[in-house]
């Protein structure tokens, strides 16, 4: 019933969280009505979005493709192709790196629901590499991507429930999180930490583990 009740708080706190927020996300979009109204290409449909700015970028038109990834949020509010933009400025490879503007778009992208971009910022805050090192909003981020399954969220969740940096240390639900990482796609690190964190369960609280699993993914449907 303690865990059921954790995770109903986490869960509020992400949701007041992001609520607020959302209603200032950063919008960096340098692309003007005329620049998308005359946009033209062969991959172009009518219909700016994430794929469009992937097909023109693996093609090798990269000037193309952030200019479609920039309508695409201007016209269709495309959090992938936020998503793609923030990416591109912290990597650098085909314009100047921007971690300013990168944040902005990761922002544009994670408050409109793009998993991806939740887990990054997630570990930004963890890392404090180009944002303020933060633990408490590294958690959010990672709650909020680990709800739409993001297999590398619900890891570094586990690790947080684990170590009791954030919130108290509960191996019950770190086992539970390491779980439905294994499920979802980080098989190998999530069973070593599963096997590790066995060891201190007993048979009762390993059946408790599996069943908060088990409401957690049900809670997501």
């Amino acid at each position: 019933m303690a865990n059921n009740k954790k995770f109903e708080i986490l869960r509020r706190l992400a949701a007041i969280y992001f609520g607020l927020l959302i209603f200032s996300a950063p919008h960096h979009v340098s692309a003007n009505e005329s620049v998308c109204e005359n946009f033209s290409d062969v991959d172009f449909d009518g219909r700016f979005s994430e794929a469009l700015g992937e097909r023109l970028y693996q093609r090798g038109f990269y000037p193309e493709a952030m200019t479609a990834w920039q309508c695409a949020i201007l016209e269709e509010g495309d959090a992938g192709a936020a998503f793609r933009l923030g990416i591109e400025y912290l990597d650098a490879k085909i314009v100047e790196r921007d971690p300013e503007r990168a944040v902005g778009y990761l922002h544009t992208s994670a408050f409109r629901g793009d998993r991806r971009a939740q887990f990054e910022l997630g570990t930004a805050h963890d890392d404090g590499e180009f944002v303020e090192r933060d633990p408490a909003k590294a958690m959010l981020w990672y709650f909020s991507a680990s709800h739409q399954g993001d297999p590398g969220a619900e890891f570094n969740l586990a690790m947080i429930y684990e170590s009791g940096v954030v919130v108290d240390a509960d191996i019950v639900l770190a086992y539970a999180y390491y779980h439905l990482a294994d499920l979802h796609g980080l098989p190998v690190l999530a069973r070593e930490a599963m096997e590790r964190l066995a060891v201190d369960l007993p048979g009762d609280q390993l059946d408790l583990a599996i069943r908060t699993a088990q409401r957690i993914e049900e809670a997501r449907r």
